[in-house]
């Protein structure tokens, strides 16, 4: 059809069987399809350029297919679209609402209502009101002042780096590390899985858990620009190995388990304690003594 062509009619319909093929389809710039419903089984084209297709309701049965070698089309304006089968694009672009009511559920990347093969840019915000789900090597990124807000459950097996804010109201399952280069403020209590019943060997701590070789510092911290007290971490490793990720001068940052620290402080002070105790009765004795030998 040559620049002006135009198909106006109150319904366009091409039945389940019904096939539209072209070697080339092209309607130029002020070319339209314009119908009140258009029902389609097939159309197959070499190459498909159209300026603007305008229906009501645009529905292809499940057998229903549109193939060509290059699709190009300005405008499209539908009041709803129906497809029973599945819709594969190479990339969509709208300023208004793409709503998929398919309730279609996804256990793999592979399956469910929507799948995107490739990556996905979001500049505004996202909300998910089931679970989050980012498995293998996927990363998961908001950068600027971009927000996510989740109502269930997250699993991430992958990377998760966020510029802006994180609002989970439900569980946080992370099977990596997570490195904030600020603080994180929290309601509540954060708990490290202790159960028995993960724990094999258990042992007193002996003599050889000592925090003597520690050496407390303070310092400048130059990610969170502030000043700050703690431990250096690759002379931590050199004592508690077991509580010190990476490697110095590594490609990343090292890291300190603090919390690790905590049982070997409770068992100096409970020696400290004993120690003490020990003191105390010592002098009480003494005291005694003294008390009968300058008893007149």
């Amino acid at each position: 059809m040559g620049t002006a062509g135009i198909i106006i009619a109150g319904n366009i319909s091409v039945g389940i069987a019904g096939t539209i093929i072209a070697g080339n389809l092209s309607m130029g710039t002020a070319g339209r399809i314009t119908s009140g419903n258009m029902s389609i089984g097939t159309i197959t084209a070499g190459n498909m350029s159209i300026g603007t297709i305008s229906a009501g309701n645009l529905s292809m049965a499940a057998t229903g297919r549109i193939t060509s070698g290059n699709m190009s089309i300005g405008i499209i304006t539908v009041g709803t679209i129906a497809i029973s089968s599945n819709l594969t694009l190479g990339s969509v672009s709208t300023t208004n609402a793409i709503n998929i009511p398919s309730s279609a559920q996804s256990n793999n990347v592979t399956s469910g209502a929507l799948v995107v093969l490739g990556g996905a840019g979001i500049v505004g915000n996202v909300y998910v009101g089931g679970n989050l789900s980012i498995v293998g090597n996927g990363n998961f990124s908001i950068v600027g002042n971009g927000y996510l807000s989740i109502g269930g459950n997250v699993s991430i097996g992958g990377n998760v780096s966020i510029g802006g804010n994180l609002s989970v109201g439900g569980n946080l399952s992370v099977g990596g590390n997570i490195f904030c280069s600020k603080g994180i403020a929290y309601v509540g209590s954060i708990q490290n899985t202790s159960d028995y019943r993960i724990k094999a060997n258990v042992e007193l701590l002996g003599s050889d858990f000592s925090v003597s070789k520690l050496v407390p510092v303070k310092y400048y911290n130059k990610l969170l620009r502030k000043d700050d007290v703690g431990f250096i971490a690759h002379e931590v490793q050199e004592v508690f190995p077991q509580f010190v990720e990476g490697e110095k001068d590594g490609e990343g940052y090292q890291s300190v388990n603090y919390t690790g620290l905590i049982a070997i402080l409770v068992k100096e002070i409970q020696q400290l304690k004993q120690v003490t105790q020990e003191i105390r009765q010592q002098l009480r004795e003494n005291c005694q003594v003294m008390n009968e030998v300058t008893r007149p």
